[in-house]
């Protein structure tokens, strides 16, 4: 029988295992070990931007408290971080605004002066695409707005959304390295989360070289049947020479690593189900609602986790509120046979999943219960992409302060007709 002991049980086993996830792909512990010899250039420029911008630097500067070193530190609004010398710079996401532009610009200008003999220290986490922003000749910034909210609203995944910004920025797709044409070195080091680690979908792979073409923007807008910019010039962008290094220091792998760790050390039998999975959140979860339905056909005397990550999208078509987690959640919800001994979790890494202030939600046999009881209708909700007042009135929207780092989606499943394992 499920218990409200069994409800605080599966959160408390959530949020322990979300913190312990996320521990390795956190910037102190996944960043020092690849910084470059800083003693080998006189001086050094840093310009880190994503939700981990702030984070990162704060590392560096720990790491080098001896080094000439300046720049900035891009991060999203309320992400921020004590800094020295690095200055830490809150910017607009998911859709750029003026201050993206201008941090767009101070990058640029960072990238060209830096010299012969100084390092050029990139730091990239997701969420910088939208925090530094320049649209390309013949582009406004409104234009750009415009397209990256049609976009994210029809669903569009993060391949097919930086493909189109790439095209239209003067700072993405390999821009940011070409201005820093006298630079002795251009050191770039990535968290990722994009699916697959593509370096030049991180932020949309401002340092290295990009392959889409502005044929290949068209295609994205067409199949959403969003119309384009008719004066916007397209632009190959370089190819890195011996100057440039990548390197990617954290991903989703590692931090779904550490979270079958913590799952099995709890009891459970996980099923691994990949770090790629990637489509719309309500289709996903119907998948997944499939795989729960056969596990409770078979016999185990020990609760199986079926454990997954990757990164969801959300069409939206309703007036509501929540993300892709959140609505992974109620669409799970609405797609299981039986409230039994079935428990979910989904959070963005990063902290925040979508909009409404949450980073995802939690699910229980008795939630399903409570929400039936009051008549709520969980179909209609999700219909309405209004999975956070789903959550937020139930009281199960996992909330968190800004964790710093970012590698997409921690997604959880415990199939346990027979309780869950206690410590």
């Amino acid at each position: 029988m499920v218990t409200t002991d069994q409800n605080d049980t599966w959160r408390a086993f959530c949020s322990g295992m979300f913190a312990a996830a996320i521990r390795p792909v956190l910037p102190e512990n996944c960043l020092p070990k690849h910084l470059p010899d800083p003693t080998d250039y006189s001086a050094v420029k840093l310009i880190a931007l994503g939700k981990g911008a702030a984070a990162m630097a704060r590392v560096v500067e720990e790491a080098w408290p001896d080094v000439n070193l300046s720049g900035i530190a891009v991060c999203r609004d309320g992400y921020g971080q004590p800094c020295n010398r690095i200055e830490v710079i809150e910017s607009a996401h998911p859709v750029p605004d003026e201050r993206s532009l201008k941090v767009a610009e101070r990058a640029l200008d960072i990238a060209r002066n830096t010299l012969e003999g100084e390092l050029l220290l990139v730091l990239l986490s997701g969420g910088g695409s939208a925090l530094a922003c320049l649209p390309a000749d013949g582009v406004s910034l409104k234009e750009k707005q415009q397209l990256v909210r049609a976009l994210m609203h029809a669903g569009a995944d993060i391949r097919e959304l930086n493909t189109v910004r790439k095209q239209l920025s003067r700072i993405k797709g390999g821009r940011l390295a070409a201005a820093a044409a006298r630079a002795g070195h251009i050191f770039t080091l990535a968290i990722s989360d994009v699916v697959g680690d593509d370096p030049s979908l991180i932020a949309s792979g401002p340092t290295v070289s990009d392959s889409t073409t502005r044929t290949d923007a068209i295609a994205v807008l067409d199949k959403y049947g969003i119309s384009h910019p008719s004066r916007w010039a397209g632009w190959c962008g370089p190819v890195p020479g011996d100057r440039t290094s990548f390197q990617i220091v954290a991903s989703g792998a590692h931090m779904l690593t550490a979270a079958q760790a913590y799952a099995e050390k709890a009891g459970f039998s996980v099923q691994f189900l990949g770090d790629d999975i990637v489509g719309e959140a309500r289709d996903v979860a119907r998948n997944h609602a499939s795989m729960v339905t056969e596990r409770l056909k078979e016999v185990s005397n020990k609760p199986v986790l079926l454990l997954s990550g990757g990164e969801l999208t959300s069409t939206v078509t309703g007036t509501g509120k929540g993300g892709p987690n959140q609505e992974y959640v109620l669409a799970l919800a609405t797609a299981l046979q039986t409230d039994a001994g079935v428990y979910a979790f989904a959070a963005d890494t990063d902290g925040m999943d979508g909009v409404g202030g949450a980073a995802g939600a939690f699910m229980t046999p008795e939630d399903r219960k409570r929400a039936a009881t009051a008549g709520t209708a969980p179909t209609a909700m999700l219909n309405n992409n209004n999975s956070h007042q789903y959550f937020k009135d139930l009281d199960c929207l996992f909330k968190v302060k800004p964790t710093g780092t970012n590698v997409n989606d921690l997604r959880v499943i415990a199939v346990a007709p027979k309780g869950l394992p206690q410590d």
